[in-house]
């Protein structure tokens, strides 16, 4: 059994082994949206910031499994030095998968890492998470999609499951509109004192761009495993590809008197049905945006409600609920679905979704292991 596996140096070309076991791995599956190999290349690469202070581990068995290990030198979870897995593919051999987790797990140790997480790819601003679930149903953008051995391999290499998450599919659009229609005006109009809600468009996030970045790391720094993201590269990619593909006709904000932002709700239109392996093709997930291909999305037309917070000044106001269902409002005539994406279970985020949740959930996780 090959094995190609060390720390990486990030000067370094990716294995071609690497990039080529997912496309292999789900060759004839077309729910699968594809991986970006240009976009794994750049992520390995010196242009990523990330290195700057971090190091990373890559390991590859070709045809049979891949691996990445995380390392943050000042990451600690539960007061326990941390590493994470990441980029986990791999056939059902439960072999392979010892040998390539020995290896990153040694390497985590020498790091001074005593527990790993994951699979997450870099940092939680990434892919992260394992399908449990529903393993037939076709991913929507940035939904784990994995085969249902991976969760019990890792599991079988002594990980055990330690957070889980769950998407809600709220159904039809317009019984949502009937469902939230009154109890959003009563709620809403107790906000309008100091609030006002706008769509949120890409010149609108563009413009505030010098509090968005402040705010998106004070609302989110309790998460899980939160690691913020540099500023140049909160402005550069990150940026770029919420404004390319968010949906300005749903999405929206909160301002209040003074132009403060006090909340905020990412949607993007599911564009899986133009960039998985049925479309043949035509688009990838890098390029496609709302502007240029919003209308070429097949009915039924599926909204995801994917990134909202409230910044901490404004909780325990029911300013998210207010937000979640000013998007149920916008959605009738646009959309005929909608989906709130990848909520951990213990959010209070996830009450407005589990509410008015009619047409079915699927659970994801994040496994962890004792290594020290």
């Amino acid at each position: 059994m090959q094995l190609d596996a060390g720390s990486w140096n990030p000067a370094e070309a990716l294995p071609d082994a690497f990039l080529q076991l997912p496309q292999e791995l789900f060759a004839n599956d077309l729910r699968w949206i594809p991986e970006s190999p240009a976009a794994v290349r750049a992520a390995f690469s010196q242009g990523n910031r990330w290195f700057d202070s971090n190091h990373a581990w890559l390991g590859v068995i070709p045809g049979v499994a891949r691996l990445a290990g995380f390392c943050y030198p000042d990451m600690r979870i539960d007061g326990k030095p941390a590493a994470f897995f990441g980029y986990f593919d791999c056939l059902p051999d439960l072999q392979a998968c010892r040998t390539l987790f020995a290896e990153m797990e040694q390497w985590a140790r020498s790091q001074g890492a005593q527990v790993v997480y994951g699979p997450i790819n870099f940092s939680t601003f990434g892919h992260y998470r394992l399908r449990l679930d529903n393993f037939h149903r076709a991913p929507f953008v940035g939904e784990p999609y994995n085969p249902e051995w991976y969760p019990e391999l890792v599991q079988q290499l002594g990980y055990q499951l330690s957070h889980q998450y769950s998407s809600e599919l709220l159904g039809d659009t317009r019984v949502l509109l009937t469902d939230v229609g009154d109890k959003y005006a009563r709620q809403a109009a107790a906000l309008t004192d100091d609030l006002t809600l706008r769509p949120l468009t890409a010149e609108v996030w563009n413009s505030n761009l010098d509090q968005l970045y402040p705010l998106v790391h004070s609302i989110f720094a309790d998460n899980f495993a939160f690691t913020p993201i540099d500023e140049d590269s909160f402005r550069g990619g990150f940026s770029r590809s919420v404004t390319r593909q968010l949906c300005p006709k749903t999405s929206v904000v909160a301002f209040d008197h003074n132009e403060n932002i006090a909340g905020f709700f990412l949607c993007y239109p599911d564009y899986a049905p133009l960039i998985n392996r049925a479309s043949d093709g035509l688009l990838c997930a890098d390029t496609v945006g709302f502007d240029q291909h919003a209308d070429l999305l097949p009915s039924p037309r599926r909204l995801i409600a994917k990134t909202g917070g409230v910044a901490p000044a404004y909780r325990n106001r029911k300013l998210f609920s207010v937000l979640s269902a000013s998007i149920a409002l916008k959605c009738p005539g646009h959309y005929e679905q909608v989906v709130a994406a990848t909520v951990r279970e213990d959010n209070l985020s996830r009450n407005f979704a589990s509410r008015h949740c009619t047409s079915g959930r699927t659970h994801y996780g994040l496994f962890c292991r004792e290594i020290a």
